[in-house]
Order: structure tokens, then C-alpha cells, then sequence
């Protein structure tokens, strides 16, 4: 969302095209898998997992001078694994979309 921010009209109107026809791409593969879902709920499903990634990977790839601090013992923690917390999330958010309770 920062980087939209800094482009032209034309350029969003393009990321946005592109994310729409990726979104329903995955809409379709969610749907091929779990055909009990309807539309709606794994278009729901798309957009937690987006906002999930678009939040992580920076948490999970620093640059410069944050990477060299957390590289330090104190702050080891502050590291993470992004596949296995993307991993996580799908598990999680899938689980939750699945249950019957929802």
C-alpha cells in the first residue's frame, strides 16, 4: 500500500488488474480443493492470505541496518520464517473457512 501510493492512476489500474485475475485464479484452485465453499467465503479466504503475506515478508526480509541488529542475540526473536509462517496461516485460515461453525 505505501508503494501505491508513489505511482500514477494508469499503473494502479494495472497492479490492480493483475491482482483481480490472480485473486480469481486462486478463488478457482480454493474452490477446485474444497468445493463445499462457496465463492464468497474462499474470495475471503484470498484476501486474508494477501494481507498476510503483503505483512509478513518485510517482517521477514529486512534490509540494511535492521538486518545487521537482528543478527544480534538479543534479538534473535524478532526473525522469522516466512514460508513457515505462511505455512502456518494457510493451515489456520483454511481450518477456519472449513469449519462448520463458522
Amino acid at each position: 500500500m505505501t508503494l501505491e501510493r508513489n505511482v500514477s492512476g494508469e499503473a494502479l489500474r494495472d497492479i490492480k488488474t493483475g491482482l483481480l485475475r490472480e485473486g480469481q485464479r486462486a478463488v478457482a484452485i480454493i474452490k477446485t480443493a474444497m468445493p463445499e465453499l462457496d465463492e464468497d467465503i474462499c474470495l475471503h479466504a484470498v484476501h486474508l492470505l494477501f494481507s498476510l503475506v503483503a505483512g509478513h515478508w518485510p517482517m521477514s526480509n529486512p534490509s540494511g541496518e535492521l538486518r545487521t541488529l537482528l543478527e544480534e542475540p538479543q534479538f534473535v526473536g524478532f526473525n522469522h520464517d516466512f514460508e513457515g509462517f505462511l505455512r502456518d496461516a494457510l493451515v489456520t485460515v483454511f481450518a477456519g473457512i472449513a469449519s462448520p461453525d463458522r
